[in-house]
Formats: C-alpha cells, sequence, structure tokens
C-alpha cells in the first residue's frame, strides 16, 4: 500500500480493499490472548461504533451450533471481528474484489445463511466479493476442510516428523496415537488456510517459547526439514501450535518411563500413626512411591545394609542419625509444607539437577566481551572456543547458522539460546558470553547474555535438564541480572546454582 500526505490537505492510503482490511486486522486490532476472548473491548466497540458486536456473535453461534461445528473462543472472536470489519467498510461503499474461488458447497450454505441474517439486520448488500471474503475466515477459524490436501502424503509427512525427532533428540514419540492424529488434524487445518492464502496469528507465540523452548527447538528443526516448498513452509506462529502438541506427547512419554521410587516409612508412635502417615502419601504419591514396609524408629536401629536393598528413600517422623539410603522427615499428619518437601525430595532424587547442570558449564567456555561488532561474529568466537576443545568439528557452526536463518533465537530482550539444527558434538557443553554492550540479535531485539549449545546426540537426559535450567533463566529477571553481573566464571556457577 502507499501512503501519501499533503500539506493542508490531508493523508491517503492507496491500495487494494483486501489490503486494507489485512492492515487493520494486523495494525490496529490488539490480540491480548485473555481479553481477547472474553468479550468485546472498547477499542473495538470503538472501532466498530453503530455496529452491534453482541448481535453478531449471537447470530455466528447461532449458526454454528445449528451445524454441531466446534471450535475455539480465540477463532469465534476472530470470526466476529471479521464480519464487523466486513460491515463496517462495506458501509461505506468499501467492497473487497477476491479471485472466484472453488467453495464446498456445504460450507457456502453456511456463509449465505449468515449474510443474509447479517444484511437483514444491518440493512446492507454483500457483495460475492465479500461472501469469500467471509468463506475464507470461516474455513480458517472452524477448521472444516474446504480442500485436498493429500491424506497419505500428509500422514508421511508427521511421520518423517517424529522419525527426525527420534533420530536427533531420541524422544521416541513414533507409535503415540494421540500425537499422530493431532498432528494430521492440525497440520491438514494449516495447509487449508495456506492453500488460501491465510496465515493465522498465534497469540500465545511468545508463551510458548518462553515456558515450552525444548518443544518449540524440536519441533521447528524437524518441520523445517519436513516442509521445505511453499505452500508448506511454517512460519514461527505455525510451529508454536504445532510445538504444543510435541510438547503433550514428550510429557506423556515420561510419565509412562517415571518408574516408581521403592519407600519405608519410620514412625516411633505407634500403629495407629503410621497407618494415618501410609494413607495420606497413598493418597497424594500413589503414582510415585510404592511403600515397602512400615516399621518402628526401633526397627530402624537394627537395620543393616542389606535390609535397605532396592529402596530408593525413607520416610520418617523422627530425624534419623547413620542414613544408609537418603531420608525425609515430615509430621504424620503429613501437611501441605510435607507434601511440597516430599515432591521436592523425589525430583532431587530423579535427577540431582544442581549437579548435572554444572558439568555442563566450563571455566574455558566462559567468557565477559566489552564490545563484539555483531551476532556472527560472536557465534565464530564461541564456536572457535568449543573446536579448539575437541567438543564439535567444521559442521557445527554451518548448522548453528542454519537455525538463524530459520528464526532468532533469542528468548526475550536479555537472553539468546543458540545452538545448531543437528546433535552434532561430541560431549554435551555450553559456551557462555555476557556482553558489557547489548549486542543486535534479530531486526530490532538486542541481547547481553548469549550461551551457545553443543549437544551429544542420544543423551536425551543432557537435553531435559538443560532446558529446565533455560526455562529458569528466561522466566527470572532477578537471575538474568546476577548473570550480567557475574565478574568471573565462579560468580556466574554461583548465580546459576
Amino acid at each position: 500500500m502507499e501512503y501519501i500526505t499533503k500539506p493542508n490537505v490531508g493523508i491517503k492510503l492507496i491500495g487494494t480493499e483486501d489490503n486494507k482490511r489485512k492492515c487493520i486486522m494486523d495494525h490496529v486490532i490488539t490480540y491480548d490472548f485473555d481479553n481477547y476472548i472474553t468479550g468485546f473491548t472498547k477499542e473495538e466497540r470503538a472501532l466498530f461504533i453503530g455496529i452491534d458486536l453482541d448481535y453478531l456473535k449471537e447470530i455466528t453461534l447461532s449458526q454454528l451450533k445449528r451445524r454441531n461445528i466446534e471450535t475455539s473462543d480465540y477463532n469465534i472472536k476472530n470470526l466476529i471481528i471479521h464480519l464487523a470489519l466486513m460491515i463496517s467498510r462495506v458501509k461505506k461503499n468499501n467492497y473487497i474484489n477476491l479471485l472466484d474461488i472453488e467453495t464446498d458447497y456445504s460450507i457456502m450454505g453456511i456463509v449465505e445463511s449468515l449474510c443474509k441474517d447479517i444484511e437483514q439486520y444491518f440493512d446492507i448488500i454483500i457483495s460475492k466479493g465479500d461472501k469469500i471474503y467471509i468463506y475464507l475466515h470461516f474455513v480458517a477459524n472452524t477448521h472444516m476442510e474446504a480442500t485436498d490436501i493429500n491424506d497419505e502424503w500428509l500422514e508421511s509427512s508427521v511421520q518423517n516428523i517424529l522419525e527426525i525427532i527420534y533420530e536427533n533428540y531420541s524422544f521416541d514419540l513414533r507409535n503415540d496415537e494421540i500425537l499422530t492424529g493431532d498432528l494430521f488434524r492440525h497440520m491438514k487445518s494449516i495447509f487449508i488456510n495456506k492453500s488460501f492464502g491465510l496465515n493465522i496469528r498465534n497469540p500465545l507465540i511468545n508463551t510458548i517459547k518462553k515456558n515450552y523452548p525444548l518443544a518449540f527447538e524440536i519441533t521447528l528443526t524437524a518441520i523445517s526439514k519436513v516442509f521445505t516448498k511453499q505452500p508448506f513452509v511454517l512460519n514461527e506462529e505455525d510451529v508454536g501450535y504445532v510445538s504444543v502438541h510435541i510438547g503433550a506427547a514428550i510429557e506423556r512419554c515420561f510419565a509412562k518411563r517415571l518408574e516408581k521410587k521403592n519407600v519405608i516409612l519410620v514412625c516411633g508412635s505407634g500403629q495407629a500413626t503410621i497407618r494415618m502417615l501410609e494413607a495420606r502419601l497413598n493418597l497424594y504419591f500413589s503414582d510415585k512411591i510404592n511403600i515397602v514396609r512400615c516399621i518402628s524408629y526401633n526397627e530402624y536401629n537394627n537395620y543393616r545394609g542389606k535390609d535397605f536393598n532396592r529402596i530408593d528413600f525413607i520416610i520418617s517422623t523422627v530425624p534419623l542419625e547413620g542414613k544408609i539410603v537418603p531420608s525425609i522427615t515430615v509430621n504424620f499428619a503429613l501437611n501441605n509444607k510435607d507434601i511440597e518437601s516430599i515432591s521436592g525430595f523425589i525430583n532431587r532424587i530423579n535427577v540431582k539437577r544442581e549437579q548435572k547442570e554444572s558439568t555442563f558449564f566450563d571455566e574455558e567456555l566462559f567468557f565477559r566481551f566489552e564490545k563484539v561488532s555483531d551476532k556472527e561474529s560472536l557465534l565464530r568466537i564461541l564456536y572457535d572456543k568449543l573446536k579448539k576443545k575437541g567438543i564439535v568439528e567444521e559442521e557445527f557452526l554451518n548448522s548453528v547458522l542454519e537455525r538463524e536463518e530459520l528464526g532468532n533465537t533469542n528468548m526475550n530482550d536479555v537472553f539468546a539460546l543458540a545452538h545448531p539444527m543437528k546433535l552434532c558434538a561430541r560431549e554435551t557443553k555450553v559456551a557462555v558470553a555476557i556482553l558489557d554492550r547489548p549486542i543486535l540479535w534479530g531486526k530490532e531485539e538486542t541481547v547481553k547474555i548469549v550461551f551457545l549449545l553443543a549437544i551429544k546426540q542420544g543423551v536425551q537426559k543432557d537435553i531435559e535438564h538443560l532446558y529446565d535450567c533455560f526455562i529458569k533463566i528466561i522466566n527470572d529477571s532477578k537471575l538474568q541480572q546476577k548473570i550480567i553481573y557475574s565478574k568471573d566464571y565462579n560468580d556466574f556457577i554461583s548465580a546459576m546454582e
């Protein structure tokens, strides 16, 4: 579009009606997720003054309900806002001229019925082009099938994605029927939208990248290798939605593999209290612990090494000395503080997280820079240090730069998490750069903390621990500042611990 100004005359925007509407949707409408789905804001009512948004919602929901069409709150709101925009433009004699496309008969029937209600209530005539405009957004926001996507090709593509995830990250999601079904349906709806030239916004993209970076990066890497040609190339917003499905499957995968911990209960105040404690523990931790035996304090004192075979830890109502296996002391009533303590205790036994994380960092891979010219220069410096220590080879840098071309790896305006497209390191290490002066990481975004990840293939636990660590950094501004002001490696490790 062209933006023309003339002194003492005014401003004029020249372009197609389609582009003008896209401009309004992209740059005027606010997509704050919670406010967007719960109702109509003052700004929306002001923008569409004279248009009864509540009536539009009523007739739209009525059309969907009549035909048993289910969709999300966010998509319903999208559809209503597009209808309101169309009405406001038509009222000012601004009609859209979309190319005639082949439409699905049943979906077009719903659109015609909806348009009839709108024409009668708002006293307007809806053109053929505007009906196609509504049709496209109806398809986009209800995920109804309106074009032929080859199902066999799509099923094969989904399997290829899962195969790449398994080969590169060792997460075996290939036989997860819930995931394959969800991915097939979701990818189909994405490609239907793309076939009509529609890009659906993802209001949760920043939340997803911030809180689920592992799922997002795994998904982005796999998808970029499978869908390489237009119109099937996915942008970050598309990937964000898909990564939620992948993340849920990873959670299911771990839930199945977690073994219950074998526990002995020690209680010095009699059978009744130990049974109460046993019942309370089973209520809260039945999926995490297996209570092998309930014993008294005196019995515990007579136990020897062999009596603790295959026991992971002890829960006791009295402090224990001479511990052969880890133990935790709780009140027999098992209050909320005790429940939190046991949960944390189980997690520490599972991963020994702090101890594990410290092995990923190395004093020889920690750097403070007063000034670095640009992003690529910094990545090359960190790569050279990793290569010099024999951790990576030449292909590593090309893979890192390839990933940066897909999309920026900054997690926020402070922290960037650079990494290669594939796992190609001899061991898992993180090169750390702290910058006195911010460096430009995207078109406008700057960062002061840069981690360059080198991850060895097949060490799935390393990936999990690392990303748990990074999520803490992303969500803790105080921790970010502690890292920025770390004078040396010891300060940095202290901040991380």
